[in-house]
């Protein structure tokens, strides 16, 4: 069995890795949802269930689990005993999470994108040590080429840029700090939608 732990699963990017891996059998899957109580949270898992339709019914039950909490909050704004059983179940884990809004003042973007990533470091530092980890998926920007780049290589973008607006300076921070740690072996792999 695998598990997966999704951030931003009401996103669109969230939304629909969720439909994709509901037709697996022998996932289980934990959303984190930001909602102000728990009655919020069902409400907001119910939306999430009607927008998946048939792909929602395949049987998941108990192999669905919503956690109410934030990705920009430490460990995920969750119970300590919560946090630690995801530690240990969590196989993958896929960071959707963020907020694009372009406007923002670079210190708040940099709560969104690099706050979050690092708490994904921390949960996947914490899934490794259980010996389980497989995979983290980690969904950043085309964005984080920056101006006048041209193409977005799919490499390590290291050289100076100058950007269009705070999200997309963010990620690219946020970029910086997940290649650091893929250094150090976690297995992760950046997505530039």
């Amino acid at each position: 069995m695998k598990t997966y732990f999704i951030t931003g699963a009401t996103g669109t990017v969230g939304s629909g890795v969720i439909a994709a891996l509901l037709q697996a059998p022998d996932v289980e899957i934990r959303l984190l949802i930001r909602a102000q109580s728990e009655e919020h949270l069902q409400a907001r898992l119910d939306e999430l269930k009607t927008f998946w339709g048939d792909a929602g019914d395949t049987g998941m039950g108990a192999r669905l689990k919503a956690l109410r909490g934030d990705a920009i909050l430490p460990q995920f704004g969750l119970a300590p005993e919560t946090y630690a059983s995801l530690a240990q179940e969590c196989t993958h884990i896929v960071h959707c999470a963020g907020n694009v809004r372009m406007n923002l003042p670079l210190s708040e973007a940099l709560k969104y994108s690099l706050d979050s990533a690092r708490n994904v470091v921390d949960l996947a530092q914490a899934c490794q040590q259980g010996g389980q980890l497989e995979k983290v998926e980690f969904v950043s920007t085309v964005g984080v080429g920056g101006k006048n780049i041209g193409a977005v290589p799919e490499t390590w973008i290291t050289n100076e840029r100058e950007f269009h607006n705070a999200y997309e300076a963010a990620k690219a921070q946020a970029e910086t700090y997940i290649a650091q740690h893929i250094e150090d072996g976690l297995p992760i792999t950046v997505h530039r939608p």
